[in-house]
């Protein structure tokens, strides 16, 4: 119970720095979108290497990618897998008879 308590919370924490760093670098137009992923790149080192439980990067990558996307408007989400698959199919059908 609590490895999964960590985990919810690094994934919080990976999403909310997602949402951050999405709307910082909206926001500065001074920031280079090269300079804002090397910012990006060394809090996600830092939370791999210092946060108290083990942390999958995988994971971390993905709940920052959504906090990014949902960061943008409230329509706006991270498609994976059988998500984004079952949406190709909804608006191409002819794509996908068998």
């Amino acid at each position: 119970m609590k490895r999964r308590a960590a985990l919810v919370a690094s994934i919080v924490v990976a999403a909310l720095l997602g949402g951050f760093f999405g709307r910082l670098w909206a926001e500065k137009g001074g920031a280079t979108l090269g300079q804002s992923l090397q910012l990006f790149s060394r809090v996600v080192g830092l939370v791999l290497t210092t946060y108290v439980e083990p942390v999958e990067p995988d994971k971390l990558i993905n709940a920052a990618m959504r906090g990014m996307l949902e960061s943008l408007d409230p329509h706006t989400s991270l498609l994976e897998g059988m998500d984004y698959n079952e949406l190709r199919r909804y608006w191409h059908p002819h794509r996908h008879r068998g």
